[in-house]
């Protein structure tokens, strides 16, 4: 498990040992908005309201940071993957209406689109061909 702080820091839990595996990582400038692990658990993605997503291999307990992703938008409220890891569903915040934007794990955007004034729930279809998004 993971869990980001809006004083910018970050922290992996072992559930089964129910403790932290290492003290807080505090590399980031801004809030941390949003964490997922890929479907195969070796990597994390870490959204921050600067609007990049930085993926972070996760080895012994241990994150090393792999790439940084520039998003076109800042705000990231929450992401998903898709179930082979290939591409992330963003939910990002807007003054008029969140956006939904679905990109590559190397940045590439697959799909851009309103859902609303505020988009409450993202789900990824177990075979990756759809996704569900719940909003007011």
């Amino acid at each position: 498990a993971s869990a980001g702080w809006k004083d910018g820091s970050l922290r992996l839990w072992n559930l089964a040992a129910e403790k932290p595996l290492q003290t807080d990582l505090k590399e980031f400038k801004d809030v941390v908005t949003a964490v997922e692990f890929e479907p195969d658990g070796k990597r994390l993605a870490v959204g921050v309201i600067d609007g990049k997503v930085r993926f972070y291999t996760v080895a012994d307990g241990k994150l090393k940071e792999d790439k940084v992703v520039p998003v076109k938008m800042d705000k990231i409220a929450a992401m998903r993957f898709t179930p082979k890891g290939d591409a992330l569903v963003l939910r990002m915040l807007d003054p008029i209406e969140d956006k939904l934007l679905v990109i590559t794990t190397d940045g590439k955007l697959r799909h851009e689109g309103s859902y609303g004034q505020h988009i409450e729930g993202i789900a990824v279809a177990p075979d990756g061909r759809h996704i569900a998004v719940v909003h007011e």
